[in-house]
């Protein structure tokens, strides 16, 4: 509070010698300006009437003007031929636009130490507010700190307390028993120096086991470690061959590894393969499927396809076959009937390398328009 009003009566003080300061300059340069209101005193002036030649002037007659703005009217012929110029008066203060000039100075300057005034004591006010709020801030902390070291002091010596009481009674108890108690004390002690014991073996082989563990699973990723080792030459080997025969070979290892490999097994067999099922099953489909991978895989292309929608309905689904002939009418289908148990028989004789796909969609249909070629194309 002190130092508050210090800084009060610092302003106080400041505030009076700027307020006799401004005072006087404000008196002083209105003083000096008053005069300049004041033509007379500023100009000189004429005395002049209006009348005829050789006519008097009388007292109403008499008019007083600023003699510069005189000499302007009298360049009009007619005002100077009806004008009578009587005395000339001086002017009464020659130096009143210097006092003018002087009180304008004054005036700023007023106003200019009231705004420095102002402006310095507001900055002032902002400062020492802010300063006395970094230390009411601080003085806050100060009280906080020393409440809770006293709190935590008082807390500790409820703890020390606490301990010396329960020392205490632990000793008298100990003096009031009987000898027969102090011995049963002494087993009970033995008995749970025992169980420590034993639950610190037991940690140790529950510790012990969790170190064989780890050292299996060591074992079992050195292992595995060796494999990827020995398969690094196989690795680099299918790296060198194109994206599609990896491609190729990595569809080949999934049908081969699923489910013991029967699908690779079936797609594999060179014999007919017959798909049966209600219609909408999905036979087209499946037929497409397991057709695509035998010629990519297995280097089959399909020679002909057998089919009455070839072109139509199942059009979408044979596309990616790339079939060398299609067949769809009812005298081309037994035909190629029997084309194909001919050319089957010609194979069979010369023990081809290479390998084709005849596929033939709806055959229950197509056996009963065909009849015998169908019969023997199935046989």
């Amino acid at each position: 509070m002190e130092e508050i009003e210090q800084f009060n009566q610092r302003l106080k003080t400041e505030r009076q010698i700027a307020t006799f300061a401004i005072s006087t300059l404000l008196i002083g340069g209105l003083s000096l300006t008053l005069p300049l209101w004041n033509d007379a005193t500023k100009y000189s002036e004429t005395l002049f009437c209006f009348t005829g030649n050789n006519q008097p002037c009388k007292g109403e007659q008499i008019k007083r003007g600023i003699s510069w703005m005189i000499e302007q009217e009298r360049r009009n012929f007619t005002f100077d031929a009806h004008v009578k110029t009587l005395r000339i008066l001086p002017a009464e203060s020659p130096a009143a636009p210097l006092y003018g000039l002087a009180g304008t100075v004054a005036l700023l300057s007023a106003y200019a130490g009231s705004k420095t005034l102002t402006d310095s004591q507001e900055k002032a006010i902002h400062s020492q507010l802010s300063l006395l709020k970094v230390k009411a801030l601080e003085n806050d902390l100060i009280v906080q700190n020393h409440l809770e070291l006293t709190q935590f002091s008082k807390q500790q010596q409820s703890v020390v307390t606490k301990q010396a009481i329960a020392r205490n009674a632990t000793e008298t108890i100990e003096a009031m028993k009987s000898p027969n108690e102090l011995a049963l004390d002494e087993i009970n002690g033995r008995l749970q120096g025992e169980t420590a014991l034993k639950s610190h073996e037991l940690n140790l082989s529950e510790l012990d086991k969790q170190i064989v563990d780890n050292r299996l699973a060591a074992a079992k990723a050195t292992r595995e470690l060796n494999k990827l080792q020995d398969s690094k030459q196989d690795s680099k080997s299918f790296t060198q061959v194109s994206p599609d025969e990896q491609l190729k070979n990595t569809l080949i290892d999934a049908l081969k590894n699923h489910e013991d490999g029967y699908l690779w097994k079936i797609i594999n067999s060179l014999k007919p393969l017959w798909l049966i099922g209600n219609q909408g099953s999905g036979k087209t489909y499946t037929a497409t499927a397991i057709a695509l991978i035998r010629k990519y895989c297995l280097d089959a292309p399909i020679h002909q396809l057998i089919d009455r929608h070839a072109t139509g309905d199942n059009a979408d689904v044979w596309k990616l076959l790339d079939a060398a002939s299609k067949v769809e009418s009812e005298d081309e289908i037994s035909l190629a009937f029997e084309d194909c148990c001919e050319r089957w028989l010609t194979r069979i004789k010369q023990k081809p390398t290479t390998k084709q796909q005849v596929i033939c969609d709806e055959f229950t249909n197509l056996k009963s328009l065909c009849g015998e070629s169908a019969i023997a194309f199935s046989r």
